[in-house]
């Protein structure tokens, strides 16, 4: 044995004992095995658990002639950790098996062999995120075994060294410590059956109705605030909390979980440890029979009501992907059309944020593009493009866009000005409307198949040159777009634009100017991430579209009554008959004063966060000025006066917060995504460098892996540390930076935060 060549750390804590090799019976098996008996040097036996038996290493030695060998005892009071590496050495040959020779290296910590010649010992410096470990790795059923402890057992010690190893001494490795723990416990987890989905009797609530239910309930509310109650722990306090919210909901794990992440129970605990969470949720369903019977005519709070709710929720912790808005600011509701969308949405489960979008995009559409604004000898008009982004048959983007086209379709064409032509409110009685189209409907494009068929549309000399394009598939759209040849994209980039598109078909040549082309498009998250491919993303078409999360608000079950807006239709139609005879607005002084300073709105417009969020808002200024066009117009206004400035700001930065919920948390790098993912998988732990390659070097073209690493560091989404001593190139260890130290993405919400303080003179 080579006992002075033991760390001389080790041999300094006197956590040392002598051990024998014996005969002992299993008593679960009735077998006799040979076991390593730990001893005190008065030939007394020595616990693990009792410092009272462990002695110096000068002492385990002397004694050491008259047992087997010595051991080194892991005590609460040291930062040690030892991995058992068990029957992966061949003693007459010397060969480690490949995983622990893996594992050595990714340690770089002390190695020695066991007293056997089969095994390893490693020993190292960190602390392990639970109890001690022993299990079959890498696989379940497999031969060899890994045990880690960090107190309550002792190795036998024999200081020979691994000659797999040349790490001698001891190294603090707590990332990967880490990761391997989480790894073997997350692989070991039983695997439960999941609970039926099926929702609780009666109506189907909202996630808010859910939370006004526990609101009402004293515990539950007091829970749901932060407060532990009467309980002895937080712990026992999120558990009691989560059966609140089960007894609600009903067996939906997923659900559960993003309702409590609203609640002011959130720590830093719940990302860090997900398991955790999920088990909590799980105790909830544990002799539960039944839940909360909803009534099938629920009343559902108003929705004024739910604006102010969500207001005073929408700061919840963010967790790795930034929360999604919730509600719009009131400043992009001003005058009569926050007054429609206000009388829409009281009768209606869609959001008044995917409302708006739809009245915006529909009136741009028809106004024209006579009214414009000048900029960089180009010209700005109330075209624009929308996306409604919600989840599938709860997002209410077509409950939304059916409200506001029930008010678009009593309005004659706004440029003609022969009005006795027209009675808005005769010929377009209810009666009427089915059997007649109207104007709204006439320059409706549906159906986005492909570039030519749009241009030939736009070419026609008998057309109108307005088209609201309302494409309900969108996914149709992007899957058409990503075919051989395709025009698609292109020809909608020059659509928004304003710029000449042309195509050949069938050796015609076709142009089309002076067109004026909007879009209002509905897609669901899920077909967002699956449809939507760089390309897209990077070619400047994603940044000509408004990005508007949408969600329902609440329950209508028999739809909601017609709202009373005759009024508020015959004041729209003044606005866009005056809209479409105006030609070039400017801002006014106020607005200008916003706007031009060098450290005003346009410059904090055009400074765009890295990654994907920046690319696909990098046009954030073109947006918010066409927006403002827009809402100047339909104020009547001869300028762009500060308030519609505002009202466009808060419409962008609704959008831009949906960018952030939906794009946020890409790096704009595929490869640099998926080792954000595979770091993530082992947080707080890391990977070495070679450990990433090893992983993607398959799925990511030469190089990639280095300049995603290299684009991860600049964004401050990761960490890197060297590991080990000695001679030769050391390892680096990769990790995550936690969400809370990592930098602002710059220029979310940025500038409408600091215009609102601004025009309150707070800045």
């Amino acid at each position: 044995m080579c006992w002075t060549d033991i760390p001389a750390e080790l041999r300094a804590v006197d956590h040392w004992v002598v051990w024998k090799l014996e005969d002992r019976t299993d008593t679960k098996t009735g077998e006799i095995r040979k076991t390593k008996v730990p001893y005190q040097t008065d030939g007394h036996l020595a616990q693990s658990t009792n410092p009272d038996t462990w002695t110096s290493f000068d002492a385990a030695l002397a004694a050491a002639d008259r047992f087997s060998g010595i051991g080194f005892v892991f005590a609460d009071d040291d930062p040690y950790v030892g991995l058992d590496l068990d029957k992966v050495r061949d003693p007459a040959t010397g060969t480690v098996l490949p995983w622990a020779k893996t594992l050595i290296k990714q340690f770089a910590s002390y190695a020695e062999l066991s007293p056997s010649g089969t095994g390893v010992h490693i020993i190292c410096r960190g602390a392990l995120p639970g109890g001690g470990i022993n299990r079959h790795y890498p696989e379940r059923d497999s031969p060899t075994k890994l045990e880690l402890y960090d107190k309550g057992k002792y190795f036998t010690m024999t200081g020979q060294f691994v000659s797999a190893s040349r790490y001698h001494e001891i190294q603090s490795v707590n990332g990967p410590l880490v990761a391997l723990y989480e790894q073997i416990e997350q692989r070991d987890q039983p695997v439960r059956p999941a609970p039926p989905r099926s929702l609780p009797a009666g109506g189907a609530p909202g996630d808010w109705d859910v939370v006004q239910k526990v609101l009402e309930h004293p515990e539950a509310g007091a829970l749901w605030r932060g407060d532990d109650g009467p309980f002895g722990s937080a712990s026992e306090a999120d558990l009691a909390l989560a059966n609140h919210v089960t007894y609600f909901v009903g067996p939906d794990i997923q659900r559960i979980e993003a309702i409590l992440r609203l609640s002011d129970r959130w720590r830093e605990k719940w990302d860090k440890h997900r398991t955790y969470l999920l088990r909590t949720i799980e105790k909830g369903f544990v002799g539960r029979t039944s839940y909360y019977e909803w009534p099938r005519s629920i009343e559902v709070s108003s929705y004024s009501s739910f604006r102010s709710f969500t207001d005073t929720h929408e700061t919840a912790p963010q967790s790795a992907r930034p929360l999604a808005p919730a509600v719009v600011d009131e400043l992009a509701l001003p005058g009569l059309i926050g007054d429609l969308v206000h009388a829409l949405a009281e009768q209606s489960e869609a959001a008044p944020v995917a409302i708006l979008a739809s009245m915006l995009i529909g009136a741009g559409a028809m106004i024209g593009p006579r009214p414009h604004v000048r900029r960089d000898g180009g010209r700005l008009t109330t075209n624009d493009f929308a996306l409604l982004v919600g989840m599938s048959a709860h997002g209410r983007k077509g409950t939304a866009t059916r409200r506001a086209a029930g008010v678009l379709r009593r309005l004659p064409d706004p440029c003609l000005t022969n009005r006795s032509q027209h009675d808005i409110f005769g010929f377009h009685a209810r009666e009427d409307m089915e059997a007649r189209p109207s104007f709204f409907d006439l320059i409706q494009m549906n159906g986005l198949g492909s570039g030519e068929a749009m241009v030939e549309a736009l070419a026609d000399p008998n057309a109108d040159r307005r088209a609201l394009i309302v494409e309900e598939e969108f996914a149709r759209c992007i899957k058409a777009m990503r075919r051989e040849n395709s025009t698609l994209s292109e020809t909608l980039r020059a659509a928004w634009d304003g710029t000449v598109i042309a195509n050949r078909t069938k050796g015609r040549h076709l142009r089309a100017a002076g067109h004026h082309v909007a879009i209002l498009g509905h897609i669901t998250e899920e077909e967002l991430k699956s449809e939507l491919s760089g390309p897209s993303l990077y070619n400047g078409f994603a940044n000509r579209f408004l990005w508007l999360v949408t969600r329902r608000t609440r329950l209508l079950p028999m739809g909601g009554e017609e709202p009373a807006v005759a009024a508020l239709v015959r004041r729209l139609n003044d606005a866009l008959q005056a809209a479409a005879r105006a030609e070039r607005l400017e801002f006014d002084g106020a607005a200008r004063e916003l706007w031009v300073p060098d450290d005003g709105l346009y410059a904090r417009l055009t400074n765009r966060p890295p990654g994907l969020i920046g690319a696909v808002t990098s046009r954030a200024e073109v947006h918010v000025t066409r927006l403002a066009l827009l809402y100047a117009l339909l104020d009547g206004a001869a300028a762009i006066r500060r308030e519609h400035l505002m009202a466009a700001l808060a419409v962008w930065d609704y959008s831009e917060r949906s960018a952030a919920y939906l794009f946020g948390a890409s790096s704009g790098d595929d490869t640099a995504d998926r080792i954000e993912e595979l770091l993530a998988s082992v947080a707080p732990g890391g990977y070495t460098g070679r450990q990433i390659h090893d992983a993607l070097y398959r799925n990511a073209p030469p190089g990639a892996v280095r300049t995603a690493q290299a684009l991860l560091l600049q964004q401050g989404k990761v960490a890197v540390q060297a590991i080990g001593e000695g001679p030769g190139r050391r390892a680096q260890l990769w990790s995550l930076v936690p969400l809370e130290d990592r930098p602002p993405l710059v220029g979310v919400g940025d500038a409408f935060a600091w215009a609102k303080a601004r025009s309150s003179g707070k800045t």
